[in-house]
């Protein structure tokens, strides 16, 4: 039998695995309450990883269209990318399905022939935690463009003390002004 109807056939044991290895990586209490909380208003978090990790699995096994793929990673990877995970912990549950398909494979079905058929699979997964990463990384630059520019607005720098990109912001708001200004007061009626 080949490996796509090994990982059909045992889809809901590896969906169910490694939603559950994905929500070990959270504080245990956290864990629970994602993992058993149903109402999608209650728990965003575990109702967005459950509504993608099923699709996920079905396109990794199936056509691997990328585009679907890419849509599912953001789900899980913008929720990801605004927790305490450093980038490891957050990709690193994609890379864990090699693990995991290798547990929920029985015994009697590895066969010679389907190890190159694993090598594809893991390959399919280690573009996926690629592509997992690169959606990491864009997700935590927006947000340090979001912090900057928070800063950049913000007049007081410490105890009374101007930020310098304020004050430089606002020397070249006045510069401006005075040019403006300038404008307006050069222009005299013509002496004849």
């Amino acid at each position: 039998m080949a490996l796509k109807e090994i990982l059909k056939k045992e889809r809901d044991r590896v969906v169910d695995m490694w939603l559950n290895t994905l929500f070990s990586t959270y504080h245990p209490k956290t864990a629970k309450f994602l993992e058993n909380k149903r109402n999608k208003f209650d728990n965003p978090v575990g109702s967005t990883f459950k509504e993608a990790i099923s699709p996920l699995f079905d396109e990794i096994i199936g056509d691997f269209n990328q585009e679907k793929i890419g849509q599912y990673l953001d789900d899980i990877i913008r929720i990801r990318a605004v927790q305490d995970f450093v980038p490891s912990q957050a990709v690193g549950i994609f890379v864990v399905l090699k693990d995991i398909v290798r547990k929920a494979l029985p015994s009697k079905d590895i066969v010679p022939e389907i190890y190159e058929e694993l090598f594809i699979f893991d390959a399919k997964v280690d573009r996926v935690a690629l592509m997992a990463f690169d959606i990491y990384m864009a997700c935590r630059e927006r947000i340090w463009e979001i912090k900057l520019n928070d800063f950049k607005k913000r007049p007081i720098f410490a105890e009374g003390q101007m930020c310098l990109s304020y004050m430089l912001r606002r020397g070249l708001k006045h510069q401006q002004k005075r040019k403006d200004a300038a404008k307006f007061t050069d222009i005299r009626p013509q002496e004849n």
